[in-house]
């Protein structure tokens, strides 16, 4: 059968623009002390990336439930026998094939039956179900040997169901077809306002050949495999589907064209529970719209280790590698996001590209053991709502871009990790910078809450605008901050506290001035850091969450010449949003210290040599600040 042209695929040329800096710079060092580079000539290039783009065109087809009754041919079940009136399908015994398109409702109830469609000739073949109970205990109960395309409509106040057995005498032995409860060969549509309930007994639910599309209607899928599968494709319009499957929720595998293989969700409420993947494409996973609710692998109750641990403790671990792939939606090439609301329960990854994710919108709520946001190549988020309630590593890619939207998240280890999945670290505090590697926060606003490093990157990190509020860690061996390469910063507000042993800062030679600010002593979580200049006017009102001995922080509001003093204050008379408090007037200070900003880049106290390879100075990691190429 061809297909029609009711799904486009076509490519959109997206700017991402992330900041490039080149090699060329002056610095000047006129004293004793560091001091920041005082020329800085620095280059944003802009980068043209080709993101895939699914679209549907749902044709007139798949969108018709409404049939002159002239038109239509009656087919009724019962354990005695099958009733039809008209002339294009034959019955032998509990079995009726239907040999042409046209327009065939079916109704009623048999124990041991089936539907096969056999289309001879072009055309769309319709199928009402009307209140249907069928079970077939050695095939699918419904089996779409050939068809140009087969629309099965639910009709408006029914409930339909339909069953099947462990055993299956195969038609197709080489290919061991049919393997689900509804199978078509062909193009397959599911619309209407009834409901469909599919008990998968032999394998899976629904499984189509070609493109499958869902237009509307309550669909209930149990499988003992694959819930819902879609060859070339599975296209969601609207709906309410609830999926229970062993294996895959819903799957698309085509590996042979890299048209397709791809999974579109356009609206619908989705609610699929797996013990493997919740969505599988072999190619592009596109949301635009909809309520989809996952949990997959068991979701995050199947933990066994507390990943709280120390880098030397993670070497000497012995890793399991699991054999079975438990993420919560995962893309074989692309995952865009452009909207919907989003939530997500997985062993592994929630989601998981192998190249490339898009997020430009959307409600996103992740649970997971291990990362939230993973793709291999690059991740751009430009917009949305995302939530990373508990994972290992929180959002990680070789490049990651945030040009704008609202992030929290609370990892294990790391919160943003640029990497390649290539190993930089021989010694604490000597890492070799990937220049592969590259984190750019261009606007957004971002809380990260990690047990690791909160923001890390195996090359450089880059920002020019948004706000970064980062609670890291008190382990010694990690560092809030954490670049093997440059930490370059234009703009926007960075609070970042933690521990002191690996504490890092923006690079001395950014154009926008930061300080590293290292405590004596070890400071009591929910005190208040109150930074005001000599005029006193408030710079920063941080209420920290957790135990602390350092703080990086950068602001446009620092100027040079400019003196400041920082306080440690139990209360403030204003709000405060993630820590932050609005100007206001604080009570019982403790002035800790004073700075005056003469250089972009203000240290004060000594680093903590807790760990082995001693601690990473301000500016990069094993390299005094400003250290540039």
């Amino acid at each position: 059968m061809k297909k029609n042209d009711r799904i486009k695929r076509k490519v959109l040329a997206v700017i991402i623009a992330f900041m490039l800096l080149t090699s060329s710079l002056l610095t000047s060092c006129q004293n004793s002390e560091v001091e920041a580079a005082a020329t800085v000539t620095s280059v944003q290039s802009q980068t043209v990336t080709e993101v895939p783009s699914v679209e549907a065109d749902y044709d007139s087809d798949d969108l018709k439930t409404d049939f002159n009754t002239a038109e239509i041919s009656t087919i009724t079940l019962s354990n005695q026998k099958i009733e039809y009136s008209g002339s294009n399908a034959v019955i032998n015994n509990s079995k009726i094939t239907i040999l042409s398109s046209g327009v065939y409702t079916i109704s009623g109830s048999m124990d041991n039956g089936q539907i096969v469609i056999d289309s001879q000739n072009d055309g769309t073949v319709f199928v009402i179900l009307n209140g249907v109970n069928l079970s077939c205990l050695d095939s699918a109960p419904i089996y779409i040997e050939n068809a140009d395309k087969t629309v099965i409509s639910l009709a408006e106040g029914t409930q339909n169901f339909l069953s099947d057995s462990v055993n299956y005498i195969l038609s197709d032995m080489e290919d061991e077809e049919p393997n689900a409860t509804l199978f078509s060969e062909d193009d397959l549509t599911i619309n209407g306002a009834g409901s469909l309930t599919i008990d998968a007994n032999y394998k899976h639910g629904i499984n189509c050949k070609d493109d499958l599309v869902i237009i509307s209607g309550n669909i209930t899928v149990n499988a003992v495999s694959d819930g819902i599968r879609g060859r070339d494709s599975i296209t969601v319009a609207d709906g309410n589907i609830n999926i229970t499957a062993d294996n895959d929720g819903m799957q698309s595998n085509n590996d042979k064209d890299t048209e397709k293989g791809y999974i579109l969700v356009d609206g619908g409420i989705i609610n699929i529970c797996s013990g493997n993947d919740g969505m599988q494409a072999e190619t592009d996973v596109v949301i635009n719209a909809g309520d989809i609710t996952i949990t997959a692998g068991g979701g995050t109750k199947n933990t066994v280790v507390a990943m709280s641990i120390s880098e030397q403790e993670k070497d000497s671990m012995v890793v399991v590698e699991e054999t079975e792939s438990t993420k919560g939606i995962k893309a074989g090439s692309t995952l865009i996001i452009n909207g919907g609301n989003i939530s997500v329960d997985s062993h592994d990854d929630s989601l998981h590209a192998n190249m490339s994710i898009y997020i430009t919108e959307g409600n996103i709520v992740l649970s997971t053991d291990d990362d939230g946001i993973h793709s291999e190549n690059n991740l751009t988020i430009d917009g949305g709502l995302i939530n990373i309630l508990d994972c290992y590593e929180a959002i990680e890619s070789m490049v990651i871009t945030v040009n704008d939207g609202e992030i929290r998240l609370n990892a294990s280890d790391d919160g943003f990790n640029a990497t390649d999945g290539t190993a930089t670290a021989m010694v604490p505090g000597m890492e070799v910078a990937n220049s592969k590697c590259i984190l750019t926060i261009n606007g957004g606003y971002i809380v990260a809450n990690s047990n690791g490093d909160s923001i890390d990157s195996n090359g450089n990190i880059y920002m020019t605008g948004g706000v970064v509020i980062a609670n890291g860690p008190m382990s010694p061996t990690n560092g809030t901050l954490d670049s093997d390469g440059e930490f370059y910063i234009s703009g926007g507000l960075l609070i970042a506290v933690g521990s002191s042993g690996m504490a890092e800062s923006p690079d001395a030679v950014s154009d926008q001035y930061s300080l590293l600010y290292l405590y004596d002593t070890l400071q009591t979580a929910g005190t208040i850091i109150y930074i005001e200049s000599e005029e006193g006017e408030q710079i920063l009102a941080y209420e920290t969450s957790r135990e602390y001995q350092s703080i990086a922080f950068s602001s446009p509001e620092l100027e040079k010449g400019v003196t400041y003093k920082v306080y440690s204050v139990d209360s403030m008379d204003s709000a405060k949003t993630d820590g932050v408090y609005e100007n206001g007037t604080y009570s019982n200070g403790t002035l800790i210290g004073q700075f005056t900003i003469s250089s972009t880049l203000t240290v004060v106290g000594t680093q903590s040599r807790q760990s082995q390879g001693g601690g990473i100075a301000p500016g990069g990691a094993g390299g005094p600040a400003g250290r540039r190429p």
